[in-house]
């Protein structure tokens, strides 16, 4: 398990190009399921 958003991100990244399952990807932030193309736009939002 990882604990730094940056590194996480960076981690479901590589993972969503080398699969192409980006549907199946969620992170559990503060208790709450998020799916991975919400975490892209916060982070593209974010900058």
């Amino acid at each position: 398990m990882e604990l730094d958003e940056k590194y996480a991100s960076v981690i479901l990244r590589r993972y969503v190009e080398d699969t192409g399952d980006a549907d199946g990807v969620y992170v559990i932030r503060n208790g709450e399921k998020m799916p991975y193309s919400d975490l892209v736009k916060e982070v593209e939002r974010d900058g």
